[in-house]
């Protein structure tokens, strides 16, 4: 069984530093290309298992997250999401760059 825990605001820095530069760059929603409220879960293992990921998503979705992608680097799984500040949406796209052209493309549809 995977053990979801969401990281809190303190840690929320330590984390992000493990991304290595990945990072929320734009809402699909309304455009917006600055402030938002990350949500960051560390998952105690990966998991492939789609009744677990199942799981995993109700378990997200009580911070009011549907729509997450899974970072593993490694050695841990973590879940990122960020709502966008200007709309509330959770649509947001994560890149490690801030204007390159697949974050371009993705913006056109």
């Amino acid at each position: 069984m995977t053990i979801i825990e969401k990281v809190n605001e303190k840690d929320t820095s330590k984390v992000m530093k493990i991304l290595d530069g990945f990072h929320p760059v734009a809402c699909r929603e309304c455009k917006n290309r600055k402030g938002f409220d990350l949500k960051l879960f560390l998952l105690s293992k990966g998991s492939d298992n789609v009744k677990e990921m199942q799981l995993i998503r109700k378990s997200i979705e009580r911070y009011g997250v549907q729509d997450f992608g899974v970072y593993n680097t490694g050695r841990r799984s973590i879940i990122v999401a960020a709502l966008c500040n200007n709309c509330k949406s959770d649509h947001v796209i994560w890149d490690y760059c801030d204007d390159c052209e697949w974050v371009k493309k993705q913006l056109r549809k």
